[in-house]
């Protein structure tokens, strides 16, 4: 590996804190955002590795890094906040690309040896705060985004489960693929993306894979990717917050949707009242809509007060919703979802061709929703009341 490539622990820290709060604009000594080509992407990478690090671009399939003689893989992503007032948190602006998605090459790969592992087994996550919409086709828009914190991610544990099990499912899709097409196994490869993303695939099933995705969708070469919710899990980690982890450990969505039908044939027909008697909720006021989170968490044998606090939901990027419904099975109020900013709205005015890049977007493809359903007795009823359906 070249020189300008290796760096001690201790020299990483001493250059990046160097950059905390600093614009783009200010530590682009390389004037990335002047000589690129207009229309990447990854201005704010390349400032990070040209301008910061000193090292020239380059499409190898290795880490960038080799830190205390540790291969590491730089990642630059944007952050930002979502929500208003008490619900306000800082997450990850968009997925962030790994490797490339290589049919010929994967099939023939074991994970642990594998070009993906090899790439994002340890990483160093650069976060700029995204402060207002940027477009690739004005570099300038990305000048004033100030270099926020850096991050270092080694996965283990669970988080490397979780992208083990999605990598693997990705490569035994692509054996099938060419096991049933072998004569032009390229007119399926489409189905990578609509099929085991976190979309709505053929004859409706759900997209399997929990933490990464792959993008574009051929015949464009696909790339893994990690899940925006996957990013925003370790962002929340290093900005302080801490989660919960489930007594059962659930690896799929499958498995949480089993769990959910047990949950539905072991509770319906009770009131949230009572629901909060057998999951032994202490309490100093009535139930609302808004505290049906906790009666969920329960449900799966957890003590957090919100879905969001629970590691396995987060990690996927699931979020909680509860629904009630008129005895005639109408729905009381139309459900509300994550708010918008202006720089997402500003994306979309632009150009619908940002859609799925949009964070409106997001809210559907990269979010599942677990919806807790009530009846109400009568319209009104206090929530106490309201009884319990499915979730």
């Amino acid at each position: 590996m070249d020189d300008r490539h290796i760096f001690t622990k201790a020299e990483v820290e001493s250059i990046l804190n160097e950059c905390h709060g600093k614009t783009l604009e200010e530590i682009d000594s390389a004037h990335v955002l002047q000589v690129s080509k207009k229309g990447n992407k990854g201005y704010p990478g390349a400032i990070i590795e040209q301008s910061v690090f000193g090292y020239p671009a380059d499409n190898k399939a290795r880490p960038d890094l080799l830190i205390d003689g540790v291969e590491v893989e730089l990642k630059t992503t944007g952050i930002y906040e979502r929500g208003k007032g008490k619900d306000t948190s800082i997450e990850a602006k968009q997925p962030v690309s790994i490797t490339g998605v290589k049919p010929s090459q994967i099939v023939n790969e074991d994970f642990e040896s594998s070009v993906f592992w090899h790439k994002c087994a340890h990483l160093l996550f650069v976060y700029y705060w995204y402060a207002h919409y940027a477009t690739p086709k004005d570099p300038s828009t990305y000048a004033d985004f100030p270099i926020m914190n850096h991050q270092f991610v080694d996965l283990e544990g669970k988080d490397k489960e979780a992208v083990c099990r999605d990598w693997t499912i990705v490569r035994d899709f692509i054996k099938k693929i060419q096991e049933e097409y072998p004569e032009n196994p390229q007119s399926q490869y489409l189905r990578i993306s609509s099929e085991l993303n976190g979309t709505r695939g053929k004859n409706g099933r759900k997209g399997k894979l929990t933490v990464l995705d792959t993008s574009p969708k051929w015949p464009n070469s696909p790339r893994f990717r990690f899940k925006r919710s996957f990013v925003t899990h370790f962002v929340k980690k290093l900005y302080g917050d801490s989660f919960e982890e489930l007594p059962h450990d659930y690896s799929t969505y499958e498995e949480i949707e089993e769990k959910c039908h047990v949950l539905t044939n072991q509770y319906r027909g009770k009131t949230v009242g009572e629901l909060c008697s057998l999951l032994n909720i202490k309490r100093n006021k009535q139930f609302s809509k808004s505290d049906a989170e906790r009666i969920m968490v329960r449900m799966f044998d957890g003590r957090s007060i919100h879905v969001s606090q629970v590691d396995v939901f987060s990690r996927f990027g699931i979020k909680a919703k509860t629904i009630v419904l008129t005895k005639s099975g109408k729905h009381t109020e139309d459900m509300k979802l994550d708010s918008v900013t202006d720089s997402d709205w500003s994306a979309l005015k632009v150009s619908c061709a940002d859609f799925e890049d949009s964070a409106f977007y997001d809210c559907f493809k990269d979010t599942q929703f677990l919806c807790m359903v009530f009846e109400e007795p009568s319209h009104d009823a206090p929530f106490d009341d309201n009884v319990f359906s499915w979730i």
